[in-house]
C-alpha cells in the first residue's frame, strides 16, 4: 500500500491524487467494476488483451507500461526493476538517492508516467486510439520537465539535465 504523504508540489493535485487512488485500487479498471456489479463484455487487458484490465497490471505490469517504464529507467541512469503494484513503484521511487531534490524529481517523474499511462488507457478503451511507446516517452518528458521548471524552485534546470 502507498504511503499517501509522499505528495510534492512539484505534481498538479490531480496526478497526485490518481497515484493515491491508483496505489488504493481505487480507479475504475474492468475487475475494479465488475466487483461493484456492473456487467462487461470483457475484463481483459485493453492495451495487449495479455492479462486483466485492473490498475496494478495496465499500470506497471503489462508489456505496453513495461516498455516506457524500462525507457524511463534507462534515460535515469537507473537498473531496470520490475513491480506487482504501483505501490512498489512509489514506494521505490521515494526511497532513491541521498539527495531530496533527486528524489522529488523522480518521484515526479513516475508520477507522471503513470498518469500518461492511464491517459493513454483511457484513449484505447474511450477513442479506440493508439499512442506508440516512444510517443508516450516524449509526451511524459516534455510534461515532467514543464512541472518541473514551473512547479520547482529549480532556478538552473535545462532539458538535458
Amino acid at each position: 500500500m502507498c504511503n499517501p504523504t509522499k505528495w510534492i508540489r512539484l505534481v498538479p493535485l490531480k496526478v497526485m491524487v490518481f497515484v493515491w487512488h491508483a496505489c488504493i485500487d481505487r480507479i475504475p479498471s474492468a475487475v475494479a467494476l465488475s466487483r461493484r456489479g456492473i456487467s462487461l463484455p470483457s475484463i481483459a487487458c485493453q492495451i495487449f488483451i495479455s492479462g486483466i484490465d485492473e490498475a496494478d497490471h495496465f499500470l506497471v505490469g503489462c508489456p505496453f507500461a513495461k516498455d516506457v517504464l524500462a525507457w524511463i529507467f534507462n534515460r535515469c541512469n537507473l537498473p531496470f526493476q520490475q513491480f506487482d503494484s504501483v505501490g512498489e513503484l512509489i514506494l521505490y521511487a521515494a526511497s532513491l538517492g541521498n539527495c531530496p531534490k533527486k528524489r522529488k524529481i523522480l518521484l515526479a517523474i513516475f508520477y507522471g508516467y503513470l498518469w500518461y499511462i492511464w491517459r493513454a488507457r483511457s484513449d484505447i478503451v474511450f477513442n479506440k486510439t493508439h499512442i506508440s511507446t516512444s510517443k508516450l516517452e516524449d509526451i511524459i518528458l516534455s510534461t515532467v520537465f514543464s512541472w518541473i521548471k514551473n512547479r520547482g524552485s529549480f532556478e538552473n534546470c535545462n532539458w538535458v539535465n
